[in-house]
C-alpha cells in the first residue's frame, strides 16, 4: 500500500492511504445532501483490507500526487453540482488541515439518489 509522505528535518512522516480514506469519508459523511458512501464502487483499500471505515473511497497516490475518488448517495431534490463542489472543497481542505497534504483532485462519483429523509 503506497503512502503520502512529508519529508521535515528530522525525518519522514508516512500518512497511509487508509488514514487519507478515513478522513475523506468522514468529511463527505459530514455533509448533510450526502446520504451515505456507496462501497460498491470503490475497488481500492476497502476491498483488499476489508475495512469499513474506508467505503465509498478509493486514494491513489501517483508521482506524489493523491487522488480520492469518491463514491455517494445524494439526498432528493438537491443540486447535485453544488454537492459535489461542496465536497471537493471540504475534503481538500480537511485532508490538508489534518496532514498538511495537499490533494491534486477530489473525484465524486454520484451513484444513487436517496429519496426519504433517512440516512
Amino acid at each position: 500500500m503506497a503512502a503520502a509522505e512529508i519529508k521535515t528535518s528530522l525525518g519522514i512522516i508516512s500518512i497511509s492511504e487508509q488514514v487519507l480514506a478515513t478522513i475523506a469519508r468522514d468529511t463527505a459523511l459530514q455533509i448533510n445532501e450526502v446520504m451515505s458512501m456507496d462501497g460498491r464502487y470503490s475497488h481500492g483499500i476497502s476491498s483488499v483490507i476489508g475495512d469499513g471505515d474506508a467505503e465509498g473511497v478509493r486514494v491513489s497516490i501517483r508521482n506524489k500526487n493523491v487522488i480520492i475518488d469518491l463514491y455517494i448517495c445524494v439526498k432528493h431534490g438537491m443540486r447535485i453540482p453544488a454537492v459535489a463542489l461542496q465536497l471537493q472543497e471540504a475534503v481538500k481542505e480537511d485532508i490538508f488541515q489534518y496532514t498538511g497534504i495537499t490533494v491534486a483532485e477530489v473525484n465524486v462519483n454520484v451513484q444513487q439518489i436517496v429519496f426519504g429523509a433517512a440516512r
